[in-house]
């Protein structure tokens, strides 16, 4: 994870990580400076592709075994969810929007624990509800995360 995390924050910080910036604010700006904004889109799939499969690749090493039913539209949602936790735009709050997920999912878990065996299962499936309410109330009130964006830093001055 670190590892990944320092070489994202490498790209960030690079002329590439910028033009990819400036795509995300104006793809016409970047076609009229000379730059193919389609061709800095592959890439940056590119990229994202090579740390999904790094992911996937974990992901088998951690459970031994991967089928298709472990991937269900939840997962998706989750990893939504985590990543607008954070907010979109910055790596490292994506990582804290991680750990808010989890540190609840535990929680909840934890407090299921309390409850009588017949009403444990109704506990987990609220738990989701509260997810989802949470997560319209986040994008409602605070569409950037709860970090947001980090600041941009630039080499010019005034």
């Amino acid at each position: 994870l670190l590892v990944a995390l320092y070489l994202t924050e490498l790209t960030v910080e690079s002329p590439f990580g910028r033009v990819l910036r400036a795509i995300r604010n104006d793809e016409r700006v970047v076609n009229s400076l000379g730059k193919d904004p389609f061709m800095y889109k592959i890439q940056s799939m590119a990229i994202g592709s090579a740390l999904a499969g790094l992911a996937g690749a974990m992901a088998a090493i951690h459970f031994q075994v991967l089928v298709f039913t472990m991937f269900v539209p939840r997962v998706t949602f989750i990893a939504l969810l985590m990543m607008f936790l954070g907010g979109v735009g910055n790596n490292r709050a994506m990582i804290v929007g991680a750990f808010l997920f989890w540190a609840f999912q535990t929680a909840t878990t934890q407090m299921a624990g309390f409850v009588a065996a017949g009403l444990r299962e109704n506990i987990q499936a609220f738990r989701f509800v509260v997810m989802g309410v949470l997560f319209l109330l986040l994008l409602y009130y605070r569409p950037e995360g709860l970090l947001g964006k980090r600041a941009a830093t630039g080499g010019g001055g005034e």
